[in-house]
């Protein structure tokens, strides 16, 4: 069953597991925050 991605951060994420273990301009904060909101999750509904 498809499901858009929630916007809600995870209990587990690396944020609150290990907080300030990565710099603020690592690529995985660049991915979340800029990059991955321009993916259209509805094109890829049916795969």
């Amino acid at each position: 069953m498809f499901r858009k991605t929630s916007a809600q951060s995870s209990l587990f994420g690396i944020d609150n597991i290990f907080p300030n273990i990565l710099p603020p301009k690592d690529r995985c904060y660049i991915y979340r925050d800029q990059i991955y909101p321009l993916i259209d999750e509805d094109k890829f509904r049916d795969l």
